[in-house]
């Protein structure tokens, strides 16, 4: 359990050191050949364009523009290059890169869940070791000071994942794929 635990603190590390929010995405990007090849299943059928037209107004317009010619830094979808793509290439280049900040959030989440989960059970098992039994010794024998202490402790960890590890990797993905304008201050 404590492996990984050690483990995840480890990979999320290496993830939030290894994004750059400078960074901007390969002009030359091609996507892997057989999700290139991908066909859209859906084509051809009206009503699906229709909501797609209606997820485009809503989610993309403010930057694309409402015929996706493209608002200041936001590329043009109305170029050659841009409407030669396969709907497996456009799928592969948009919608998997714009769906990890959602990701990043969800496992914000899970990480919040999991480090509870993690205290709650060094309180509740009869181990020698971890915060959760410290607290829990700490209150048998009304040592108030040890208490806090350890809950503090407990609370910088989480802060400083959090802030550390999430937090510059949502910033770094939230910046590169254009969700949120970056403030010059």
């Amino acid at each position: 359990m404590r492996l990984s635990v050690l483990l995840l603190f480890a990979v999320a590390a290496a993830l939030a050191v290894a994004q750059d929010s400078q960074s901007k995405t390969d002009p030359k990007f091609v996507a892997p050949p057989d999700a290139a090849a991908k066909e859209n299943p859906l084509a051809g059928n009206a009503e699906a364009a229709a909501g797609g037209k209606k997820l485009f107004l809503r989610s993309c317009a403010e930057c694309h523009g409402e015929n996706g010619t493209g608002i200041e830094d936001a590329a043009n979808l109305q170029t050659p290059e841009v409407q030669k793509q396969s709907d497996g290439a456009l799928f592969w280049k948009v919608i998997i890169p714009g769906s990890f900040p959602f990701i990043i959030t969800g496992l914000r989440q899970a990480f919040l869940r999991a480090w509870i989960a993690v205290v709650g059970a060094e309180m509740l098992a009869a181990s020698d070791f971890g915060l959760g039994w410290v607290i829990f010794d700490a209150k048998e024998f009304l040592n108030t000071s040890l208490m806090l202490a350890s809950l503090t402790v407990i609370g910088a960890i989480g802060f400083l994942f959090e802030r550390l590890v999430f937090g510059s990797l949502e910033r770094s993905t939230v910046l590169r794929w254009g969700m949120v304008r970056a403030t010059k201050g």
